[in-house]
């Protein structure tokens, strides 16, 4: 097939591209619970609720990791991707938000 050059080879590329996926669906989340959806009553709330979300959700992904790859190291499972997942997160909220946000 024509995508698979795509998908990385080897496990720890699949599991950086897992939660490098995760982290822009959670970014999308955060965008629509900061103030599009639901609203708080202030930005120090929307930013508590916004990284207890991302933690949450980054956890969510470490049964999802032993699930599809349970034969990796307890590192990869637990680490690898956290910086991945954290960028991706932010920087889809900041774009999401600059780009709706009314000048």
């Amino acid at each position: 097939m024509r995508f698979e050059k795509l998908m990385p080879e080897t496990v720890e590329g699949k599991i950086l591209a897992l939660r490098f996926i995760w982290g822009l669906i959670v970014g999308v989340l955060y965008w629509a619970l900061d103030g599009r959806v639901v609203h708080f009553s202030g930005s120090f709330e929307n930013s508590v609720v916004g990284w207890v979300v991302a933690i949450i959700l980054y956890f969510a992904t470490i049964p999802l990791v032993q699930y599809m790859y349970p034969d990796v190291k307890l590192k990869w499972k637990l680490g690898k991707g956290v910086t991945v997942y954290f960028t991706a997160w932010l920087l889809t909220w900041f774009a999401l938000y600059d780009m709706t946000t009314p000048p």
